[in-house]
């Protein structure tokens, strides 16, 4: 009797582990490469960059339109506000110069000055490539950031199958 209880034992710790892997480990890897439907999903500096340039555009394509202004700086304030966080500030050298020439372009977008496509090449080009270099930098960390826990899964999923077999076998052998 008390053989078979030793069998049942291993039994239930090899349903343990299959639990374990379908509720926790499963979910928590899709949680950590689905980044679809939150506000992670997209870098900060994606939306700002994305916004400078909608705002070139705009300025670019309507120059002399009032409501194309407005809405070109209403675009460069929220690419302001993504860009001008301290892990940007801190990592990045481009981004105090980057910001410095949005500072100047904004107040003349409020102000309805008309800029050239040369003064708007100036003062939105830098902080579009400014961007782009953070993108790619933070990429290129994500990509390690996943390589490691790549790594560290398939070292897990080596280990589950072996010891349940181990578990399953003196589960038979108790039995």
């Amino acid at each position: 009797m008390h053989w078979l209880w030793l069998s049942l034992m291993c039994f239930t710790v090899l349903v343990l582990l299959i639990a374990y892997q379908s509720r926790w480990v499963y979910p928590e890897i899709h949680a950590y490469f689905s980044q679809t439907g939150n506000l992670t999903g997209q870098q900060l500096a994606t939306r700002s960059r994305d916004y400078l340039q909608e705002a070139l555009d705009v300025l670019l394509l309507d120059p002399d339109d009032e409501a194309a202004r407005q809405q070109a700086h209403f675009r460069v304030t929220l690419a302001y506000s993504l860009f001008d966080i301290g892990v940007y500030r801190r990592e990045y050298a481009c981004t105090a110069t980057s910001l410095g020439r949005l500072d100047v372009l904004l107040p003349r977008l409020e102000a309805g000055t008309l800029l050239s496509p040369a003064e708007l090449s100036h003062s939105l080009l830098e902080p579009i490539r400014c961007l782009t270099q953070i993108e790619m930098d933070q990429l290129d960390r994500r990509s390690a950031v996943t390589q490691a826990f790549v790594e560290e899964t398939r070292r897990h999923q080596g280990q589950v199958p072996s010891g349940s077999l181990v578990i399953f076998l003196l589960g038979l052998t108790f039995g």
